[in-house]
């Protein structure tokens, strides 16, 4: 990927993020205040762009889009929070909770695919900031 399409992709990313906030401004103006959002996981490490890579790794130049795009909608929702006083959000970091699996798998061993999606729920629910930032879901649930 040369350098010139890298840059193609992250404008291409941050005009995504300004549509992302022209929705929730139209969302709040007709009355929402609270939004759950789930981010990107590590879309370089699913199985179908593995595949793809001679070491059968996960493909960092996804990823790299991946912590760009969560990034960019962590420096979104900062802004347009500030710009609507009553909003109140939970930004999921799906990648960083993936991503924590795949580098420490040992824990998460015996866990079939429903366990592991209870799990990646309770941890956007009930986790710290290291998943779930400014609050988490159960925080933003409770907050009147």
């Amino acid at each position: 990927m040369t350098l010139s399409s890298i840059q193609f992709h992250y404008v291409k990313l941050f005009n995504e993020t300004e549509e992302v906030m022209l929705e929730l401004q139209t969302l709040y103006n007709f009355g929402a205040k609270k939004f759950g959002i789930i981010g990107v996981p590590p879309i370089g490490c699913c199985p179908a762009q593995r595949r793809y890579n001679a070491t059968r790794g996960c493909q960092e130049r996804l990823n790299d889009f991946a912590r760009a795009f969560h990034f960019a909608l962590d420096t979104l929702m900062r802004k347009i929070s500030t710009e609507l006083p009553k909003m109140k959000y939970s930004l999921g970091n799906t990648y960083e909770l993936i991503i924590n699996i795949i580098q420490n798998p040992s824990p998460f061993r015996r866990l079939n695919a429903e366990a592991t999606s209870q799990l990646a729920a309770v941890t956007l629910y009930d986790g710290p900031p290291r998943f779930v930032t400014p609050i988490n879901f159960r925080q933003l649930a409770k907050d009147n």
